[in-house]
């Protein structure tokens, strides 16, 4: 019998299944097969599989052309064999016929197909602490076939002959898994000895050249040759060449022959365009660095003519894009008295010309903010001049022209109108536009959509009737369409649309035309790579299941909630064979898990401490539940300190996770010493993907001993105090970005129980809510605003709060017109703050940029802290007008704030710790 291995091979299967058929049924009754060709014709009595592993026959029979009763036919069975081939799962089909009775009975002898899971290397091979398939091409999760076995085979023994191993010898040994149909394979290899230089030619440098350049690739007779490693240093050569002035030259390797004899191999370095070329360009002062991203002779791209071009366009256009529109760029090559060869660029900047102002007329569909951000050029704004250029200029219009468009505007104009301001080198560009009518959409219509009802499928495109119509509104249609077909199952869909001309009214007609193709529901779901994760924490995150539709919607869920959970280094979910049509498929979640155990330390010396050191330990996989824990101590002659944190993900029966915190700190202090010690349980779970809900448990202890001084001089985190707070917490953020917001929200709600009940030492309940908003006002202004409020009261008997839970006010990141936490109730005798059981306060920012990375930012903040909720009046709050610096950086910009109090109380003025100015230079966005 033959296999069914290639589309090219079908009929060739075909003419061996029927010739078998014959031959059978011949056999079977005593006659030559000639004559028994009548087996065709007869009805079809039933059909059996026969498989190397279990064949579930309600996965295939409803889709098989072929059915008992039916007449047995040469074109029936074709069909039968082409349809089990297009379902992808077999390496071999087969089929065979018998006479039953009047009547015949079909056996279809199938072998599955195996797929490569797990490569091994074994052996003294050095794959740089990385796994075989990060460095050598392997066909991880392929078909097997022998011809790729061999191809595998081959990449490991390059990868040997690349780092020197000529005499390497490479064996495969594969392990099937008959239930998952997986290949695991091992290489075993044996290295041999590493080849050593056996000579080495450099050619197209004079000789003095040549011995510098062995020097750099460090490669001599005699020495061990490793291939990959003089690539790479051959590689590196380049940046020596282009310090030495030879911008065109290259190093490769020309020749390398191996003597298997003497182990060595004999080695030819050839080096092209060897010869030095001088670049000058005059005219315009563009920084080097700039000019080697220009200039690809600069950063050895090579020195032809048309590489020669392409610095002049690109100089160019840079220069252009410096403001100069009327710039002239020409390249001339000649050589200087010593025969070195020079190539000058010759720049003629003219007249420098910027932009005043950016003005739009006849726009009604778009805001000049929403049109500005669509542009590139932009008005002059403060301290920072806008420069025109024809590109972007035209640019600009196409943008424009591409929006109105996209919106359905199909006729728009628009035209760009400069006007100078102050002479030709100021403009004022004016855009144009004629948005000309809005064209709709009368109607959408579906077809061929068998599965999917047109009502759900109108539910999943932008293109709605009585709506806009666009070209780039049906596109974004189209995709989505195909993105529900592959999401309900369909992996091979086909969507194309048509739309009729437009009516007097502009309206279009879109027909959406729908190929759906066949249907793929899940049939086993295969996970592999958990050698230490539990199966139940993987389940918990895959997000479909057997006998649904393969979602591949799902299987992007399942490989993000997989790749979040920290515990592996690659996650790739996907069909077992993605170009099988088969109406139920494996699904399989392919994992590599990450390191479990990190280990770290740290040591040094404080004067006043002596030395210290850290130790830190990591377990990202506690018996495989997917539990993490983090220790850390700390310890010096005057503190020592413990921190244990512990993750569990997802406790059942709710999908939510919990952390457990516990950390204990013992501080010697010169009046005192202190104890510490704080453990927390909370629950957490995502309510949406910008919202969470939270639960938390809190104990706090602090334990003074050996005191010196009177309680009262302590500071109000060093007092004594046993609080057991229960929390509940929500918080939303949707803003763009979490240390430079420009737009969205971010709110947060802590409402805390603190009592006797759960082991503290006080009864108060606690609310602190804060809402922040960002916003992008007209033109370059950013605002910036935040509310806060905070209510604290005692129950049960209590008649305050601990100074350590009240609130306070005042620094760089709440009331900039006093010191840190100087606003609200203070002693009378030592008028130092106390704190209050309420706080109400409002910032509000507007941003301006100065340069790329700095703003410059108006504030004004009100509010203070009051002694209980009832007191709060508008008469006492606190009002502060200032300006600061925001400078951009990676870890959060740099804010430096000045701001002035402008109703101090008259009593506070003068007095230590309080004034009408204050200056914070301080990390971080300030709400």
């Amino acid at each position: 019998m033959v296999a069914a291995m290639g589309l090219a091979q079908i009929r060739m299967v075909l003419f061996h299944c029927l010739a078998v058929m014959l031959a059978r049924q011949g056999a079977a009754a005593g006659h030559s097969p000639a004559s028994e060709s009548a087996l065709f014709g007869k009805v079809i009595q039933g059909i059996e599989y026969k498989a190397d592993a279990r064949v579930e026959r309600s996965h295939y029979d409803p889709f098989l052309p072929m059915k008992p009763g039916d007449v047995l036919t040469r074109t029936l069975v074709q069909q039968a064999i082409q349809k089990l081939y297009e379902m992808g799962e077999f390496s071999y089909i087969g089929v065979e016929a018998s006479p039953e009775g009047d009547a015949a009975r079909v056996q279809f002898r199938l072998l599955f197909n195996y797929y490569f899971n797990e490569f091994k290397i074994s052996g003294d091979v050095d794959l740089g602490g990385r796994s075989a398939w990060e460095v050598i091409p392997l066909p991880v999760g392929e078909r097997f076939t022998p011809e790729k076995l061999e191809a595998a085979r081959q990449a490991v023994l390059k990868y040997m002959h690349d780092r020197g191993y000529f005499l390497a010898e490479v064996q495969a040994q594969t392990r099937r898994d008959e239930r998952e149909r997986q290949v695991d394979t091992v290489f075993e290899v044996s290295p041999g000895a590493l080849a050593t230089i056996l000579s080495v030619e450099v050619r197209g440098v004079p000789s003095a050249e040549a011995s510098t350049i062995l020097g750099k690739l460090k490669v001599e007779k005699g020495k061990a040759y490793n291939r990959e490693r003089v690539r790479r240093r051959l590689g590196n050569l380049k940046q020596y060449f282009l310090e030495r002035g030879f911008l065109g030259a290259t190093a490769t390797i020309a020749s390398e022959e191996f003597q298997a004899a003497e182990n060595a191999v004999a080695l030819e370095i050839e080096v092209s365009s060897f010869g030095e070329i001088r670049v000058t360009v005059e005219g315009f002062k563009i920084p080097k660095p700039q000019l080697r991203r220009l200039i690809p002779i600069l950063s050895g791209g090579g020195v032809d003519e048309e590489l020669l071009q392409e610095g002049t366009r690109n100089l160019l256009e840079h220069v252009e894009s410096l403001g100069y529109p009327e710039a002239d760029v020409s390249v001339i090559e000649g050589r200087d008295k010593n025969g070195v060869r020079t190539i000058q660029y010759k720049i003629e900047p003219g007249r420098k010309v910027t932009v005043a102002d950016v003005l739009f007329r006849g726009n009604r569909a778009f805001t000049e903010e929403q049109l500005l951000a669509a542009i590139q050029i932009q008005p002059a704004r403060f301290l920072q001049k806008s420069v025109y250029s024809v590109q972007k200029l035209d640019a600009d219009q196409e943008a424009l022209r591409s929006l109105y468009q996209a919106a359905g505007y199909l006729d728009a104009r628009i035209i760009a109108l400069p006007e100078p301001v102050k002479g030709v080198e100021q403009l004022k560009i004016t855009f144009e536009i004629q948005e000309g009518l809005l064209a709709q959409t009368r109607e959408v219509k579906f077809s061929g959509n068998r599965h999917l009802a047109s009502g759900f499928l109108q539910t999943k495109i932008p293109l709605k009737q009585h709506g806009p119509y666009s070209p780039h509104l049906a596109e974004q249609a189209r995709q989505a369409l195909l993105a529900a077909y592959n999401d309900a199952g369909f992996l091979q869909p086909r969507v194309t649309y048509n739309v009729s001309e437009p009516d007097s009214r502009n309206t279009y007609l879109v027909e959406f035309r729908t190929e759906e193709g066949p249907q793929s529901l899940v049939d086993d779901i295969i996970v592999l790579g958990n050698r230490h994760t539990r199966a139940s924490v993987i389940q918990k995150r895959i997000r479909f299941k057997e006998n649904e539709p393969v979602s591949l919607g799902k299987m992007l869920q399942t490989q993000q909630g997989l790749y979040n959970t920290g515990l592996f280094d690659r996650v790739r979910v996907s069909p077992q064979n993605p170009e099988s049509t088969a109406p139920y498929q494996d699904v399989v979640v392919r994992l590599e898990e990450t390191r479990q155990l990190v280990f770290g330390y740290g040591l040094g010396y404080q004067e006043t401490e002596g030395a210290r050191g850290t130790l830190e330990l990591s377990h990202l996989n506690i018996f495989g539940t997917g539990r993490r824990a983090d220790v850390r101590i700390r310890g010096s002659r005057l503190e020592q300190g413990l921190v244990l944190n512990m993750q569990q993900p997802q406790i059942l029966p709710l999908a939510v996770d919990s952390y457990f915190t516990f950390s204990a700190r013992k501080d010697r202090e010169i009046s005192f010493d202190a104890k510490r010690l704080n453990l927390s349980y909370q629950f957490g779970h995502p309510l949406n993907t910008h919202s969470w809900a939270l639960l938390r448990y809190n104990f706090r202890r602090v334990q003074v001993q050996n005191l010196k001084i009177e309680e009262s001089a302590l500071e109000r985190e060093d007092l004594p105090r046993n609080l057991s707070t229960l929390s509940l917490i929500y918080v939303n953020d949707t803003r763009d970005n979490f240390f430079n917001a420009e737009k969205g929200f971010f709110t947060s709600t802590d409402l805390g129980v603190t009592t006797r009940l759960l082991g503290g030492q006080n009864d108060f309940v606690s609310l602190f809510t804060q809402t922040s908003y960002f916003k992008r006002l007209r033109g370059p202004l950013l605002l910036a605003a935040s509310l806060r409020f905070g209510a604290a009261h005692p129950f049960g008997g209590d008649q305050g709060l601990p100074i350590s839970e009240r609130f306070f006010a005042g620094g760089g990141s709440s009331l900039r017109g006093f010191a840190t936490d100087r606003a609200g109730p203070l002693d009378p005798t030592t008028n130092q703050p106390t704190g209050g059981n309420a706080l109400l306060i409002g910032n509000l920012e507007i941003k301006i940029p100065l340069l790329r990375f700095i703003q410059l930012a108006g504030f004004f903040d009100s509010g203070n802290v009051f002694s209980n909720l009832s007191d709060i009046r508008f008469a006492d709050f606190s009002h502060t007008l200032g300006l600061g610096l925001r400078v951009k950086t990676p870890f959060g910009p740099i804010r430096i704030d000045y701001g002035f109090n402008l109703n101090l109380p008259a009593r506070l003025r003068g007095v230590e710790g309080f004034g009408r100015r204050q200056l914070f230079v301080t990390v971080g966005a300030p709400f």
